[in-house]
């Protein structure tokens, strides 16, 4: 009866940990935990044994104690290479160092040998690291993958199609109103709602397929990430998400300084014709620019971590439209098109409306092969122009062994010209602006081997408008209104005017 009662505690220790952990794992998915149990030769739990899981990178150590069933857990540490240091009177230390990625929940069990405490064993893993205490499947992607890898426009997220069963989705909703980033489908799921966390907090945009609003049509900052996981089955509900769930941690300073600088430029001599474009390929630069440093404030205390990143882009675009041509600016259309008119010569006389003639005469002229039916071709060479300037910048402190805090703010605001998105003929150009802000604050203290009182503060703001910065009086169907111009039908030309998505504005508050 005694053995039995004995095991029962013993699992109802083992039942709390759990829980414990399990409270703490939604407010630390940005991080990670190291637990385990600490156990002699013959297996008996060792309560009451001195633990020190320490940085190796910063130095910052966590001090713990296992409990009476020879239990620990540390949650929240920080991405890293870690030392996990036990010492118990009579058994040599024992250290074991390992690897913490990002949302990772390590089980890290020590068996000590009898011997002096002042004798060490130092003990290496061979090969991956197992990861028992979660049943999820996903793909880790380091720092070298991110550093080395290349990435059209430095967009991070790019990096998601590494995951296994993850697809690039294209939609002709891409745009300032639905966003220029670019969407992904997991095992066939809708290209929207995955979740995107950093840090431990969410940074979707309104759309919810993209960190933030990416009115530029990337997410910058790859050399602020430190790390990321891309989970695509089985993971819990502490990561929402539709499909999958990408989970970041950004970089943090050392105790060795580090920095970069770096600029990337592209142009169209590197490019090729497309099937549309004239004799000359439309011109096009793209300069990204920017740089990094860190360090530390204090020795094995504070750290600092600074990231800028700027974007400057001109794109040219062949826009191919189709307009009326010489004969349909006078009045005159194919016989078929208007039967009960006098024709002569295969054209019929209809005149043209004085309401429409404004609207007509809105059209730029045809320079290009006359398609028949009264309409023709029109190529013009556009520019779109693209500026983006992106800030993080991190703070970290250890006020002792068992009591951590960071602070994190990234800023990121970027513009678009877009001259096509209101219809090929290039009259109607769209300004959009957007703007990113997150923040997050974190405060962790382990009060005892079974109780951590961790508080997170996180605020994301983020904010997309786009307007049409013509003005053309013949469009203006609510004059006197302050509305932008509304569109027609015209003929077999279609839709005419700007996007009939502008204009539009969208601005997201959230707090956690």
């Amino acid at each position: 009866m005694k053995t039995k009662l004995f095991n029962f505690t013993r699992h109802l220790m083992v039942l709390a940990v759990v829980l414990i952990s399990a409270a703490l794992v939604r407010a630390q998915v940005g991080t990670g935990t190291i637990s385990g149990t600490v156990t002699d030769a013959s297996g008996a739990v060792m309560p009451n044994a001195a633990m020190t899981i320490k940085n190796t990178q910063t130095g910052v150590v966590t001090q713990l104690t296992t409990n009476t069933q020879g239990l620990y857990v540390a949650p929240g540490l920080a991405v890293g290479t870690y030392d996990v240091e036990v010492r118990a009177q009579g058994f040599k230390t024992q250290v074991q160092s390992v690897v913490l990625t990002v949302g990772s929940q390590l089980v890290v069990d020590v068996s000590l040998t009898t011997g002096a405490v002042s004798e060490t064993v130092n003990v290496t893993a061979d090969g991956a690291q197992l990861q028992t205490a979660s049943s999820e499947i996903s793909a880790l992607i380091g720092q070298r993958q991110l550093r080395e890898l290349p990435l059209n426009g430095r967009n991070y997220e790019q990096l998601v199609l590494l995951a296994p069963g993850v697809q690039r989705s294209t939609t002709s909703a891409q745009g300032s109103f639905y966003g220029r980033a670019p969407s992904f489908s997991v095992a066939g799921s809708r290209p929207s709602g995955q979740a995107v966390w950093l840090d431990g907090a969410d940074i979707q945009g309104f759309w919810e397929h993209a960190s933030g609003n990416a009115v530029t049509g990337t997410s910058l900052g790859v050399d602020a990430i430190g790390e990321f996981q891309v989970m695509t089955n089985t993971y819990t509900a502490r990561f929402g998400g539709n499909g999958a769930a990408i989970n970041a941690a950004t970089r943090s300073g050392t105790n060795d300084w580090h920095g970069s600088a770096y600029e990337f430029h592209r142009n169209s001599a590197f490019d090729a014709r497309n099937f549309f474009d004239g004799a000359t390929i439309p011109s096009f630069r793209r300069n990204q620019y920017g740089g990094t440093i860190g360090g530390p404030i204090r020795q094995n205390k504070s750290f600092f971590f600074v990231n800028y990143e700027g974007l400057r882009q001109g794109l040219g675009i062949t826009a191919l439209a189709t307009v009326p041509d010489a004969n349909a600016r006078n009045g005159l259309v194919p016989c078929a098109s208007a039967p009960a008119a006098p024709c002569s010569n295969g054209l019929a006389n209809v005149g043209v409306n004085a309401r429409t003639k404004p609207i007509l005469d809105l059209f730029p002229q045809a320079n290009g092969v006359n398609l028949g039916g009264g309409v023709a071709r029109y190529t013009a060479v556009l520019k779109q122009i693209a500026k983006e300037d992106f800030v993080t910048t991190r703070v970290d402190h250890a006020f002792s062994g068992n009591h951590s805090a960071f602070a994190r703010y990234i800023f990121d605001h970027g513009t678009v010209l877009d001259p096509v998105i209101g219809g090929p003929t290039g009259l109607f150009p769209e300004q959009s602006r957007g703007r990113n802000q997150f923040l997050t604050l974190e405060d962790k203290k382990v009060l005892s081997p079974t109780l951590v009182n961790l508080a997170r503060f996180s605020f994301v703001r983020t904010y997309r408008g786009a307007f049409a910065i013509s003005n053309y009086p013949a469009l203006e169907f609510f004059p006197g209104e302050g509305r932008q111009n509304g569109g027609v039908g015209v003929g077999p030309l279609g839709r005419f005017g700007p996007s009939q998505f502008t204009p539009n504005f969208s601005v997201q508050n959230g707090i956690s």
